[in-house]
């Protein structure tokens, strides 16, 4: 292999890649207009569904008792009635909730508060690899790899979805 050869098959890709682009961006314009085309009667029909959503649920708040048992009735496809809310764990001071734990619960302190250390692979990378064995960790595969990419980056990632796609659907 030279780097004539390397050059010229270079030339191949970059020539398949072209059609390939000059496609997907023909596809991302159709699917502009077909956006323009329906995002009007969309957004209508959201606004008018959000509408009719309020006036419902205003109407299963001012009679509860519709909905004591059951809670909810399942009509024309559609959910409706009430439930009891999750509601929301609060505190002010998550250090003090902390400490007030370990303080009262001492028994409960595992499962009570989360306490999670993992080392940290960014940091990591920046040890020499004496220092890494010092540690017991180690860094794999090192060797070189190829590089053919694109500086279409945009487009890149859109052929990338295409073809994580096309081998999914193999």
């Amino acid at each position: 292999m030279t780097l004539g050869e390397i050059d010229r098959l270079t030339k191949g890709y970059s020539e398949a890649w072209q059609v390939l682009k000059e496609r997907i961006e023909a596809l991302e314009l159709e699917k502009e207009d077909i956006v323009r085309k329906h995002i009007n009667g969309i957004k209508n029909a959201v606004n008018k569904a959000k509408e009719k959503m309020g006036t419902l649920e205003s109407a299963i708040l001012s009679a509860p008792e519709l909905f004591e048992k059951p809670r909810t009735i399942t009509m024309y496809g559609v959910k409706v009635g009430l439930k009891k809310a999750k509601g929301r764990l609060e505190f002010d001071d998550e250090n003090k909730t902390i400490a007030l734990i370990k303080k009262h619960m001492p028994e409960q302190v595992d499962l009570l508060i989360n306490v999670k250390e993992t080392p940290s692979k960014d940091a990591l990378q920046h040890l020499s690899a004496h220092e890494l064995k010092r540690i017991g960790a180690r860094i794999y595969s090192t060797t070189d790899e190829v590089v053919v990419k694109t500086t279409d980056t945009d487009i890149e990632k859109l052929v990338e979805a295409f073809m994580k796609e096309d081998k999914e659907a193999a």
